[in-house]
């Protein structure tokens, strides 16, 4: 089976151990240098003090990886049943992010509401308030242990388009998605799109990374912003994943803001936890850590074909308004 998160989380501190061992040979030899060096020194000594309080918070999250493996465990046993999602409750369904054959419109609403909700959460836990409020922009992917472990992706940038315009280009961009393999399998009404995409892993021995995904977006005519919010699908009783690949875990949102009349202040929140796995690939068994570095170089290299893709888009749309206008 795949590494549960305590392997994962194991993983990490084995690195971090290496790393600060590494930071303590290079604090050894700083001891010898010239006064006129010392910076560096103090430098050294303040990344190894953020090392240590590191240390001493993932031993704290340890406690509740324990926690989080006995209900995901629970979970598994009662997916891993057949006829599971007839035990499960209209709620339960929808809560777990699996979709049935009935009510589909319904519960993928009530997923987006809910993940909706989450939005002032994130914004508020990685200071995207502050950034807006400074106007400035910002990329990050970094690894985060809290709870879970998954990778995070934080956008801030200025566009130089109308509202509507910006929002309208975004949707067509995330409805399309970045890859080849990106397909839409329902669309709900205008606003609430249903798709699929197939990743490939940057290690070929791994399986690929099937992700279907619900988007929706908020608009309202008469407000100077708009939102995008996505959640992954894990299960799904009319389209069956494929038993071979990995189940995309992916949560995300994005808000555009008007800040002129021909310009607005995109940012984006997008979560990418340790993919599920489907019974058939119980055998496949990679190294600690493996998945969680294969995450961080897939939401790099697609984050990156993304943000092209957008530019490019970007760049024709100004085209098209500065002609339309001369």
């Amino acid at each position: 089976m795949f590494q549960r998160p305590k392997q994962e989380l194991e993983y990490l501190h084995a690195k971090h151990a290496k790393l600060s061992h590494t930071l303590g040979e290079i604090q050894k030899r700083l001891a010898s240098v010239p006064a006129a060096a010392r910076p560096w020194q103090a430098r050294a000594i303040e990344q190894a003090t953020v090392a240590h309080r590191s240390m001493q918070e993932n031993l704290r999250l340890r406690d509740m990886v324990t926690e989080q493996l006995q209900v995901i465990e629970a979970l598994e046993r009662v997916l891993a049943q057949p006829k599971s999602m007839a035990f499960l409750s209209n709620d339960a369904v929808w809560q777990l992010a699996i979709l049935s054959s009935k009510h589909r419109t319904v519960h993928l609403e009530k997923l987006l509401d809910a993940q909706c909700a989450k939005r002032e959460h994130e914004w508020i836990r990685y200071g995207l308030h502050e950034v807006r409020s400074s106007c400035s922009e910002m990329r990050k992917v970094f690894i985060e242990t809290q709870g879970s472990i998954s990778v995070v992706f934080l956008m801030s940038k200025h566009v130089q388009l109308p509202l509507r315009d910006m929002e309208d280009t975004l949707w067509d961009h995330m409805r399309t998605g970045i890859h080849d393999t990106s397909s839409v399998l329902e669309t709900h009404h205008p606003n609430l799109v249903y798709l699929s995409e197939l990743v490939t892993l940057p290690d070929p021995l791994m399986p690929k990374l099937e992700a279907r995904m619900a988007l929706r977006r908020y608009i309202d005519p008469g407000s100077s912003s708009s939102l995008f919010v996505w959640r992954s699908i894990v299960e799904d009783e009319l389209y069956p994943f494929n038993a071979a690949h990995l189940i995309a875990n992916v949560k995300g949102w994005a808000l555009v803001e008007a800040t002129g009349e021909n310009a607005t202040f995109v940012q984006s929140c997008i979560r990418m936890h340790l993919p599920e796995r489907s019974l058939h690939c119980a055998s496949i068994e990679p190294a600690n850590g493996t998945l969680t570095e294969l995450l961080l170089q897939s939401i790099e290299t697609n984050s990156a074909r993304a943000s092209r893709r957008m530019e490019d888009a970007i760049v024709a749309l100004q085209h098209d308004l500065t002609s339309s206008s001369s």
